[in-house]
């Protein structure tokens, strides 16, 4: 009898396991020797209909085995979150300190950029001796400044003043 799911099977004492499943089980063991995944077979399920079929379980120091979280499928996303929570091998605050860092990087060197073009717009402004300007806009559109009447244009239609 041929079994055909499409996927690549491999035979494990005496069960079809799915390659890519067997993969990630390897990749967690070998990550962590505390860790393993349980298989929820249907037939001895408690009568849960929304129990997902893989559990993550972790051997604690009291040599019991603690359900760590649940998943419907084995792929990448289940070793990502094993990793991303793990603190003992990696520092989540100085991650976290990181981020902030560069996300502060990232908002100062828009203000630059943002400072450098309105420092342009404005020796522009100076040098010209007209009384009436015009210039693009953060979004693109085109608009037109009068000494006296401020913005009065912007992408050819007028701005009425209120």
């Amino acid at each position: 009898m041929k079994f055909d799911t499409g996927k690549d099977l491999v035979e494990v004492q005496g069960m079809l396991v799915e390659k890519d499943a067997l993969n990630i089980v390897d990749k967690l063991r070998a990550y962590d020797d505390n860790l393993d995944i349980l298989y929820l077979s249907p037939d001895r399920a408690d009568g849960e209909v929304n129990e997902a079929p893989y559990i993550i379980v972790e051997k604690c120091r009291d040599g019991y085995w603690r359900r760590v979280f649940e998943v419907w499928t084995l792929d990448e996303k289940v070793l990502e979150r094993i990793y991303n929570a793990d603190t003992t091998r990696h520092d989540l605050m100085a991650v976290m300190d990181g981020r902030v860092v560069d996300l502060k990087k990232e908002r100062n060197q828009r203000f630059k950029e943002q400072l450098a073009e309105s420092t342009d717009i404005y020796a522009h402004l100076l040098k010209n001796p007209t009384t009436s300007y015009s210039f693009p806009n953060a979004d693109g559109q085109i608009v037109k400044m009068d000494d006296k009447f401020g913005v009065t244009h912007v992408d050819g239609k007028s701005v009425e003043k209120g």
